[in-house]
C-alpha cells in the first residue's frame, strides 16, 4: 500500500514460502481498495501488480467530486433505511465505503507522485504545488464523512435488529437533520472545487447556529426513549456522526479559504 501511495507503477511482492492464503487476501485488498491496479503475474512465491490507470483521465477535482457524491448518497440512504427498515439498502451503504476509500487512496497517490516529482502538477489538474496540502485535507475530510455515513448505517441496522418501532416524529427529526447536514457537506465540497470563498465564509458563519437549533429539536424528541437505553444509545450515535460530518464540512470550508 505504501508503494502504491508513493507513486510506483509496478510492485513485486515476494514471499519466503508458498503462501496461497496471503496471495488470496492481497488480491481482495487490491480489488476493494485500489483503482486501476491489476495482478499481471503470480507464482507460489511472488505477486506482481501493475498500476494501469491514466492520471489525466481522473484528475484530483474529479476524484474529490466522485468521493463526495458517493458519501452524500451514503448519508441519504442510511436514513432511508431507517424509514423503510430495508436492511439491504443499509448493507449496500456499508459496502460503498470501499468506493470512497479507493478514490481517497488514489488522490493521495496523485498528490504524493507530484510532491516526489513523478508527475507534473498540471497532470493532476492543480495550479501549483502549494495547493496539495489543502487537497489532501479535503480528501481526508470526505473520506471521514463516508466513514461516519457507514457508522450511521451500522447503527440503523442495530436499531432494526433491536425490533422496537420508533415514533414517526423521531424519524422525521433525524431525516431533517440528515438533509441539512448533507446539504452543508455538498455545499462545502462544491465551494472548494469552484474556489468560492464567499460561499465558504457563509457556511462557516451560518452553520453553527443552524446545527445547534436542529440538534436541540432532535435531542428533544429523542429524549422520549431515554429509558430504552439500547435504542437511545444508537440514536445518540447517529446524531454524533451527523455532528462530525458537519465538523468535517467546516474543515473543507476553511481549506477553501486557505486555497483562495
Amino acid at each position: 500500500m505504501s508503494k502504491y501511495l508513493i507513486g510506483y507503477n509496478t510492485i513485486i511482492i515476494k514471499f519466503p514460502y508458498r503462501s496461497s492464503e496471503y496471495r488470496k487476501d492481497l488480491r481482495k485488498i487490491i480489488s476493494d481498495k485500489l483503482i486501476g491496479v491489476e495482478v499481471i503475474d503470480e507464482s507460489s512465491d511472488r505477486l506482481t501488480i501493475q498500476v494501469l490507470v491514466n492520471v489525466k483521465e481522473l484528475p484530483v477535482n474529479a476524484s474529490l467530486q466522485r468521493m463526495a457524491h458517493v458519501a452524500s448518497g451514503m448519508l441519504k440512504d442510511g436514513l432511508t433505511g431507517l424509514l423503510t427498515n430495508d436492511r439491504q439498502v443499509l448493507e449496500d451503504v456499508l459496502d460503498r465505503d470501499n468506493v470512497v476509500d479507493k478514490l481517497y487512496l488514489y488522490t493521495l497517490r496523485q498528490i504524493n507522485a507530484v510532491i516526489r516529482g513523478y508527475l507534473k502538477i498540471q497532470d493532476i489538474g492543480l495550479g501549483g504545488i502549494g495547493e496539495t496540502l489543502e487537497y489532501g485535507i479535503v480528501a481526508k475530510s470526505i473520506e471521514r464523512v463516508a466513514d461516519h455515513a457507514q457508522r450511521i448505517a451500522f447503527n440503523v441496522i442495530k436499531i432494526i435488529d433491536y425490533g422496537n418501532s420508533i415514533d414517526s416524529d423521531i424519524v422525521d427529526a433525524l431525516r431533517d437533520y440528515d438533509n441539512v447536514v448533507n446539504d452543508i457537506f455538498m455545499s462545502s465540497v462544491n465551494s472548494f472545487i469552484r474556489r468560492n470563498r464567499k460561499k465558504a465564509h457563509e457556511l462557516l458563519d451560518n452553520t453553527p447556529s443552524l446545527i445547534s437549533q436542529i440538534e436541540n429539536k432532535v435531542s428533544k424528541v429523542a429524549s422520549k426513549v431515554q429509558r430504552d437505553v439500547a435504542l437511545y444509545f444508537h440514536l445518540r450515535m447517529i446524531m454524533d456522526s451527523m455532528r462530525r460530518v458537519t465538523d468535517y464540512s467546516m474543515d473543507i470550508s476553511e481549506a477553501t479559504i486557505d486555497l483562495s
